[in-house]
C-alpha cells in the first residue's frame, strides 16, 4: 500500500496548495472507537475499504485537557463520572498511537489527529502526521498553536467556534503557512438550516491564499456534495459503524454505506469536472443518433395529385431521414407532383 499512501500525499498537498479541486476526504473516526484499540483499528479498515484519503482521531490525554469543572457536552456516559474520567477512559498510549499511524500508512491512508495538548502535539509529532487539524475549541489555545506552528507542517483548521474575527486572527498567526480553512457547524447533528454553506464562498473570497474545505457533523452525505461545487476541495465527515451506537458523535456520523457513496459521488462530480461538454461538437458527434430520434414528414393518409398540402395531410414520424418535422410550414399550400400513400416518408421531389 505504500504507492497508494504516496498517491494520497500528493493528492493532499495538491489540494492544500489549490494545484487540483479533486475532492480529499478524510474519515473522522474521533471518539467512535469508544476507547478500544480494537474498534479503532476495524473503523479504520472500513473507512479505507471505503476509498477515503485521510483516517484522522482525536488525541485526548485527560491530565493534560481537562480540569475538575470540566463538564460534559452531552451526558451520555453512564460509566464516566466526569468527563475527565471519559477522556481517560479514552486514551491511548504513545506506542499505541504510533501502532495506529503504522496501520494507516499499511493501508495507504494519511494519518491524522486534533491535538487538544501540547503533550498530545508532542505523541503525534512522534507519529509522523503529515499536518495539524486544529479543532476549534483549540483557535486560542496559543501555546499548543504556537508549538503546532514550530513543526512547519500544514495546517487543517476549522471554524465551528470561531467568529469572523477569530478566523481572521488565526489566519494571520499563521500567515505563510499551508493551510486548508474549514467551514464547520458545531452541532450534532447539524441541521439543514445550520450547515453555513455560504461561508465556503465567502472563505474563499476572504482568505484567498488558503484552500476551503468542510468539516461536517450533518451525518449526511449532501452538505460535502454541495460544498464541492461551490469550490471545497477538503472534506471531515464523522464515520461510525451505526448512528444509533453509543457515543457523543454518532448520530452526526456517516456509516460505511454513506462514507462510499459520499467517496464516489465527489469523485464522479471530480471526473464530471474535468471533462466540460461542448454543446455543438456533442450535436456533431450524435449526428446518427439524432437522425434515429428526429422526425421528418410523412403523408398522414393518402394525398392525391395537384392536392394542396394542409396540416392534417402531414404526420410527424421518425426517423429523421428527410424533410424535417420544423420544416413543416414551407410545405402548407403546395400541390402535389403525384399521389402519395399513407405513412410515405414525404420528399421535396414530390411537390410542385
Amino acid at each position: 500500500m505504500a504507492n497508494l499512501f504516496k498517491v494520497n500525499l500528493d493528492k493532499f498537498h495538491r489540494a492544500i496548495r489549490k494545484e487540483s479541486s479533486e475532492p480529499f476526504v478524510i474519515a473522522e473516526i474521533g471518539q467512535a472507537h469508544d476507547g478500544s484499540l480494537g474498534s479503532a483499528v476495524s473503523l479504520m479498515e472500513a473507512a479505507a475499504e471505503c476509498g477515503v484519503n485521510a483516517i484522522k482521531f482525536q488525541t485526548h490525554i485527560a491530565r493534560e485537557e481537562s480540569s475538575n469543572l470540566d463538564k460534559f457536552r452531552v451526558n451520555v456516559f453512564p460509566q464516566d463520572t466526569s468527563r475527565f474520567d471519559y477522556w481517560k477512559r479514552m486514551e491511548f498510549s504513545e506506542d499505541q498511537w504510533k501502532m495506529l499511524a503504522r496501520k494507516a500508512y499499511e493501508l495507504g491512508v494519511l494519518f491524522l489527529s486534533s491535538p487538544f495538548s501540547i503533550k498530545a502535539v508532542e505523541i503525534l509529532e512522534g507519529c509522523g502526521v503529515p499536518a495539524w487539524k486544529l479543532a476549534s475549541g483549540e483557535l486560542e489555545n496559543l501555546p499548543m498553536i504556537e508549538r503546532v506552528l514550530e513543526t512547519e507542517k500544514p495546517l487543517l483548521i476549522s471554524t465551528g467556534l470561531a467568529s469572523w474575527d477569530e478566523i481572521g486572527q488565526v489566519h494571520k498567526l499563521t500567515s505563510g503557512r499551508e493551510r486548508v480553512l474549514f467551514q464547520c457547524t458545531t452541532q450534532y447533528p447539524s441541521q439543514p438550516e445550520t450547515w453555513g454553506l455560504n461561508n465556503i464562498k465567502t472563505m474563499k473570497k476572504r482568505f484567498s491564499d488558503c484552500a476551503i474545505g468542510l468539516s461536517d457533523h450533518s451525518g449526511e452525505i449532501f452538505p460535502a456534495i454541495a460544498a464541492y461545487s461551490m469550490g471545497a476541495v477538503m472534506f471531515e465527515v464523522h464515520v461510525a459503524w451505526s448512528k444509533s451506537m453509543f457515543g457523543p458523535d454518532s448520530s452526526s456520523s456517516l456509516n460505511m454505506v454513506q462514507l462510499r457513496q459520499l467517496v464516489d459521488g465527489l469523485r464522479a462530480l471530480f471526473i464530471a469536472e474535468q471533462n466540460p461538454i461542448d454543446k455543438d461538437l456533442l450535436r456533431k458527434n450524435n449526428a446518427e443518433i439524432h437522425q434515429l430520434f428526429g422526425r421528418s414528414i410523412y403523408a398522414a393518409r393518402m394525398i392525391p395529385p395537384n392536392k394542396e398540402i394542409e396540416l392534417d395531410d402531414l404526420a410527424f414520424l421518425k426517423p429523421g431521414i428527410g424533410i424535417p418535422a420544423k420544416e413543416y410550414s414551407s410545405m402548407l399550400g403546395k400541390k402535389m407532383k403525384h399521389e402519395i400513400a399513407e405513412g410515405q416518408l414525404l420528399n421535396l421531389e414530390d411537390v410542385l
